[in-house]
């Protein structure tokens, strides 16, 4: 029997792995109890674990203010503000922050005196933009030019990732997950997400607005595969000292997910920029080399990424219905 720990337990991620624990999901790999740090609980949080007290123990603070942690065969750390506007206003603080929270959350897994492995989820926008599928780089090359430095939210996560290296050891094993882009229930549809805004569209039957004044390309991995993925990546030897991109090789003009959607839910399309303007101007894209992953530890995305779409809006909807 198996302990997973989830520090962010009520971001997009951590919901994913509550829910994925709930359906059974994780029962391949053993896991038998949920422990989740989270600092803005919700309500819905707190009725899932009341409701299965012997199953999920949800410690409700910053992890910056507990004494100890309890043990846990794996770790996943999630916390961390992924709002760009949060990191222009203060970048100084949400670096601080990000960094002294992994260091704290470190020290207390090596108090507990367990052997551990954390799984840390960094973000592909440590990269610089390119038009082809990006592959991992240490974050220790310094000034790379392969890395993004300039932008703030990417600078945090490199930092972070140079924190949970160096706290790799004999008792705990780390591995960093540069994550893309995802969909799935769990998706916020009224954030920064623009496939999020998509089904917010669908939902209220109004035509889908494409916001993008350009052609964008994204890749998008759906929340089962991201589950399985992090899941064999803190759980897998093979992948413990390693930074691997997570998320679909399988690039889409978000002008065609738009496309796709208004004809699959009979919605008309609605457009922020003229075409011809649209069209003039250079694209720009954002998705992942996994051909690590898949070679190091076989992983694959089981679905395209419109299918993945697809599915998450169909999810949706019957959810709402």
């Amino acid at each position: 029997m198996k302990n997973l720990g989830v520090v962010g337990a009520s971001g997009f991620f951590g919901l994913t792995f509550v829910n994925s624990f709930l359906n059974g999901n994780l029962e391949a790999f053993n896991i038998k109890k949920l422990t989740l740090v989270s600092r803005n609980t919700s309500d819905k949080l707190h009725q899932i674990a009341a409701k299965n007290s012997g199953k999920i123990q949800l410690i409700d603070s910053d992890v910056c203010e507990l004494n100890s942690v309890p043990k846990c065969d794996y770790w996943l750390h999630f916390a961390a503000s992924s709002s760009s506007e949060r990191y222009q206003k203060n970048a100084k603080f949400e670096f601080k922050n990000n960094t002294d929270n992994l260091q704290y959350f470190a020290a207390l897994v090596e108090r507990s005196n367990s052997v551990s492995s954390i799984l840390f989820a960094s973000s592909g926008a440590v990269y610089k933009s390119s038009l082809t599928a990006l592959s991992e780089i240490s974050p220790l090359v310094s000034r790379a030019t392969s890395v993004n430095r300039t932008n703030a939210y990417a600078q945090s996560k490199l930092d972070s990732e140079e924190v949970i290296q160096n706290i790799s050891s004999s008792k705990i094993k780390v591995t960093i997950a540069r994550c893309f882009t995802f969909c799935g229930p769990e998706l916020p549809l009224t954030s920064h997400f623009a496939v999020g805004n998509f089904v917010s569209d669908i939902l209220a039957r109004r035509p889908i607005h494409i916001k993008a004044p350009c052609p964008v390309f994204r890749s998008y991995l759906h929340t089962d595969d991201l589950v399985k993925w992090l899941m064999v990546m803190v759980t897998d030897e093979r992948a413990s000292g390693q930074i691997l991109n997570v998320g679909s090789q399988n690039a889409i003009s978000l002008l065609s997910v738009a496309e796709t959607l208004a004809k699959h839910f009979n919605l008309s399309l609605k457009r922020a920029f003229p075409e011809t303007e649209y069209n003039t101007r250079a694209p720009t894209s954002y998705f992942p080399d996994v051909s690590k992953a898949n070679r190091l530890l076989g992983l694959e995305p089981s679905e395209s990424s419109i299918e993945a779409v697809l599915r998450m809006a169909e999810t949706i909807k019957m959810s709402q219905t």
